[in-house]
């Protein structure tokens, strides 16, 4: 999931700000963020394509029409509202209340909150306050040592787990053991994918 920096230290400092603020309500920081993510460019995006280029033509009055009922499900979703609050008196569509029922649960609510964190988050891991790292994916990899030049030394592969988070990129024998290698999120300058036919494995990094 990519974000540009500028943007991830902009709702940084609002997340940060609201929380100040209202240290009392764990779950205004989310409604500061989403307030901007989805209300100001998702919801934009959605309604007026074209202006996004994300179409070359402006859509008909039907597609429109789904396109505003799409608009307003993100944003209700991304708003975190519970269901229990959610009447036939507060939607003005009563054919959407069994959707919001179905999508307002634990999982998707938790997976925004996710999503907010991580758009929201300082890769400054030295920060003066650093916020604790969101683990973005992690999981066992093959690693081919590096710095071998031996000409007939045997390549060295080893089962490794890797752990990328918003600050850092790290490896380990082991889900529970202690990194080997740290490389800080901002010192990683490329990433290139790997031809596993190269070397008759998968999963290699």
């Amino acid at each position: 999931m990519a974000c540009p920096r500028g943007m991830c230290k902009v709702f940084y400092a609002l997340k940060e700000e609201a929380k100040n603020h209202f240290p009392d309500n764990p779950d205004v920081k989310y409604s500061a963020v989403s307030g901007f993510v989805f209300l100001r460019f998702f919801a934009p995006a959605i309604l007026s394509p074209r202006l996004f280029r994300l179409r070359k033509d402006n859509p008909d009055s039907l597609v429109s029409r789904t396109l505003t009922l799409i608009s307003k499900t993100i944003q209700t979703l991304g708003n975190h509202v519970k269901k229990d609050v959610l009447t036939t008196s507060s939607i003005k569509e009563d054919y959407m209340v069994p959707l919001y029922e179905s999508i307002l649960n634990a999982e998707h609510v938790n997976g925004i909150k996710m999503f907010l964190d991580i758009v929201s988050s300082s890769s400054n891991a030295n920060a003066k306050d650093p916020e604790a790292p969101i683990v973005l994916k992690e999981g066992y990899m093959i690693k081919r040592a590096q710095g071998r030049k031996k000409l007939f030394a045997v390549k060295n592969f080893k089962k490794r787990w890797f752990r990328l988070t918003n600050h850092e990129l790290t490896y380990s024998k082991g889900s529970d053991c202690s990194a080997l290698c740290t490389i800080a999120v901002d010192k990683i300058l490329a990433v290139e994918k790997v031809q596993e036919d190269s070397f008759h494995m998968q999963n290699v990094s």
